[in-house]
């Protein structure tokens, strides 16, 4: 269970990082940073499954943006 609370953590921090005020860029940076050393250490002790299951869930999830802004590429073009 160590696995999930770093990962939860990682995510915690990297949302954190993500609204600090753009005049503190080095709290940004160190969240950021330190949430992603905790995500890749969580990730690196998980179970081998839950490494699968999240490697497939990240390759889906890019897919699905690529066929998302390729969709709107496409409609902003043929408004034009």
């Amino acid at each position: 269970m160590q696995w999930l609370i770093l990962l939860t953590a990682a995510l915690v921090l990297a949302t954190l990082g993500k609204y600090v005020k753009p005049i503190d860029e080095v709290y940004a940076i160190a969240a950021y940073g330190t949430g992603f050393l905790i995500g890749l250490w969580g990730f690196v002790v998980a179970p081998i499954s839950v490494q699968v299951i999240l490697g497939m869930l990240v390759f889906g999830w890019l897919q699905v943006i690529s066929l998302h802004s390729k969709l709107l590429d496409f409609t902003t073009l043929t408004k034009q």
